[in-house]
């Protein structure tokens, strides 16, 4: 009788759905462990080739290469491990509905990551860049006070006349432009989240030089190799 009153006053729901919350929570600990290695690990991915941008200004300056019009190809190679994941994503999300909401994050916080870096590696270029031509102007107007002459002739394209630090910009502003039209491209992805490098492009916009508008029409599209 004893055993029986005791199993009657047992609450098996309470205790089953107890049970159920803590193993659910245990999951999701794991999942957010297993979200944020899979960004260290794509994040990585792509740092060697973002750090590709500081190599820009050295292709410019003081070299009579001719003004840029198309991407540079460090930017399939930020974006091939991005579109990997994308395209698995995808696939993932068709046979398992259910973990879409999981891929989506995942993906959208990946391309978070990277956008931030590659924006923060463009900035510090960009901004070498106007530190160097203000020190550029400042040496030309001692030099001209003292009734010297100035010359750069190494800096300036013949067959242009624009000068290095026009096309260094120029230039950061077709890998932005190509990586951010790819980026947009994923399945899950909205412009919220580019929006950081959003605002560097419109920053640049207003400082760079072209030769001519119909440039910014031939940037190739990205390998999707």
């Amino acid at each position: 009788m004893d055993n029986d009153s005791n199993d009657d006053t047992v609450n098996y729901e309470t205790i089953l759905s107890e049970c159920l919350e803590q193993s659910c929570e245990r999951l999701i600990a794991s999942i957010s462990s297993i979200m944020d290695l899979i960004v260290q690990k794509i994040q990585q991915n792509c740092s060697n080739s973002i750090r590709q941008v500081l190599d820009i200004p050295r292709q410019y300056r003081w070299t009579n290469r001719e003004f840029p019009s198309n991407a540079s190809s460090y930017v399939s190679n930020i974006i091939h491990p991005l579109m990997k994941l994308d395209g698995l994503g995808l696939r993932l999300s068709q046979s398992v509905p259910n973990a879409q909401p999981f891929l989506s994050t995942l993906i959208k916080k990946c391309i978070t990551t990277v956008t931030h870096d590659y924006t923060a590696q463009l900035s510090e270029v960009s901004t070498s860049v106007r530190k160097m031509e203000d020190s550029i102007r400042r040496l030309r107007e001692v030099r001209r006070s003292s009734s010297q002459i100035f010359n750069q002739p190494q800096s300036v394209n013949g067959s242009s006349g624009f000068h290095s630090d026009d096309k260094i910009r120029h230039q950061l502003y077709l890998d932005a432009k190509a990586y951010i039209d790819e980026v947009r491209k994923f399945w899950s992805l909205d412009r919220d989240y580019t929006c950081e490098l959003d605002d560097f492009m419109e920053q640049i916009d207003t400082i760079r030089t072209e030769p001519n508008v119909s440039i910014m029409n031939t940037i190739p599209a990205v390998s999707q190799e």
